[in-house]
């Protein structure tokens, strides 16, 4: 169970609207596109929305003062992150609220259909860990993408990879020389604009979850899917990187043996979410490659 002090249960009350100690709220282009953002992320941190919005050192302060602003006046949902007592506070989760996804329906923000209820909000705690670690990533990568003069072109997270119409099965061989169907769902999917061409990659966002039997199915299933031409067939190009970020150095080595193992080459790439910040995640040499020794970075 979570204990909430009476100081941090405030931070997740809304102020009564109707009352004089709601302060104004003019929205500016700003504030929408952190509506926007944290619809099409899912769930974002006071952090992640800084990196992305207030990327300057006075930014903090006038992030928690927007964001603030859109919570109390209903457009964004805020709630505590799941953590233990020995942790300490940790940044707030923001999420769209019902004044939010008004917003967007009205103003046509959005290509397809606004698909929010407040349930939405109430989510599992690992859900959301995995969410907010997939979003690290995610973030990581946009803010490094424009500082580097490149562009993200396209992200699929995993709830759109997890579509009926969007899932992909292969058959592996089983340790016992059965064969089994398995889907092919990565935790994203984007395409890195770099000019002269285009790069994509798959995201694994791993938490040290994952048992190592089921780690070597996940591999194998990928090589089935690009072996087989179903990875080119539904993206219409050869070029694929599979990206792991993990928890630590140990854990990376044994992902990277086990990938090795079973085949798994040069596609395969793995760092750690410690090395994947904004300023090294894209330019840096932080990716240890299967088969490989030594670390490379993404773009050279």
């Amino acid at each position: 169970m979570i204990y909430l002090s009476r100081e941090r249960r405030e931070r997740l009350k809304t102020l009564e609207r109707a009352t004089s100690r709601l302060p104004p709220l003019r929205l500016t282009s700003r504030d929408i596109a952190i509506v926007q953002a944290v619809y099409q992320y899912r769930a974002l941190t006071s952090e992640h929305i800084r990196a992305l919005y207030f990327p300057t050192k006075a930014g903090r302060t006038h992030c928690q003062m927007r964001l603030k602003l859109l919570f109390h006046h209903g457009y964004l949902f805020r709630d505590e992150q799941p953590t233990k007592l020995t942790e300490g506070r940790r940044p707030l989760v923001y999420s769209l609220d019902q004044r939010g996804a008004a917003l967007l329906r009205e103003r046509d923000l959005w290509e397809e259909e606004i698909i929010w209820k407040p349930e939405h909000n109430r989510v599992g705690s690992s859900f959301i860990e995995h969410l907010l670690r997939t979003n690290d990533v995610r973030v990581a990568m946009v803010v490094a993408a424009g500082k580097g003069g490149f562009t993200i072109k396209k992200w699929l997270d995993d709830g759109t990879l997890k579509r009926r119409q969007m899932k992909d099965y292969v058959t592996i061989a089983t340790p016992g020389g059965r064969r089994r169907k398995v889907a092919v769902i990565p935790d994203g999917y984007f395409v890195l604009d770099l000019g002269e061409k285009r790069a994509h990659f798959f995201i694994e966002v791993d938490r040290a979850t994952l048992a190592h039997r089921r780690w070597k199915t996940r591999v194998q299933a990928y090589l089935a899917y690009t072996s087989q031409g179903l990875y080119q067939k539904k993206y219409q190009t050869k070029s694929l990187r599979i990206l792991t970020i993990t928890t630590g150095e140990r854990r990376l080595e044994n992902l990277k043996t086990t990938t090795e193992a079973v085949g798994g080459q040069r596609m395969f790439w793995f760092t750690t979410f410690g090395q994947a910040s904004p300023e090294r995640i894209l330019t840096q040499p932080i990716w240890q490659v299967a088969g490989q020794q030594g670390e490379q970075s993404l773009i050279y």
